[in-house]
């Protein structure tokens, strides 16, 4: 806040001289005033006009807004399952990774197969007779694989991985899953920032 002050000088008639003090609640500058009324110097004070809601309004901190979001049920570091169950209640996507097998076009499949002379090929594909140009890989690759899981998902489709895949394929997936969240977290803190703001009850810090 800035004070501003007319000082008149007592024994010189018409001399006037404008200062300007800066106010932090503190009690520095109420010394100020104190040394300049002890001069015998008159002092007019000119406050700006803040509204009673004004004078009582929070600094809104992120701690605040993290808090209000927790109180939603909305936290900050989630574990896996419980972005699973975002994502499907608000997307409609679904991971099932205990079926046998799912039969189905729409879905995402990750498997694996055996050749006829014993090699592993994985398919990660909607189709029911994939392309090994398209959809094979010869080794195992999680962090391609969870990248397109978790587009799927997030787009409201399914997502099947075979058991065995999964088993070693969780950790890069949940680190994907993480990464994911962590961007529509801001989402939710800037517009939970917004809603309170609007609310009067909260004001940012003056460098903001």
């Amino acid at each position: 806040m800035v004070v501003t002050c007319k000082l008149h000088h007592p024994r010189k008639r018409g001399y006037v001289h404008n200062t300007t003090l800066k106010y932090y609640s503190g009690m520095e500058q109420f010394g100020q005033l104190a040394g300049l009324i002890t001069l015998r110097s008159q002092v007019r004070i000119l406050f700006p006009q803040l509204t009673e809601n004004q004078l009582i309004m929070e600094i809104l901190t992120d701690d605040i807004i993290i808090q209000k979001l927790e109180d939603d049920g909305f936290m900050e570091e989630p574990d896996g399952p419980w972005l699973l169950e975002y994502i499907q209640s608000e997307y409609g996507g679904n991971l099932d990774t205990t079926s046998d097998y799912v039969d189905d076009k729409w879905t995402l499949k990750i498997y694996s197969e055996s050749t006829y002379d014993g090699y592993d090929i994985f398919w990660c594909t909607h189709d029911e007779r994939p392309y090994v140009c398209q959809d094979g890989y010869y080794y195992e690759d999680y962090s391609d694989w969870s990248d397109k899981a978790v587009d799927e998902l997030t787009s409201g489709s399914n997502v099947w991985i075979e058991n065995h895949i999964w088993d070693d394929m969780e950790y890069d997936f949940n680190h994907r899953l993480e990464e994911w969240w962590q961007d529509i977290y801001e989402e939710l803190m800037d517009e939970k920032k917004e809603e309170l703001l609007d609310t009067g009850e909260y004001k940012l810090e003056e460098n903001e």
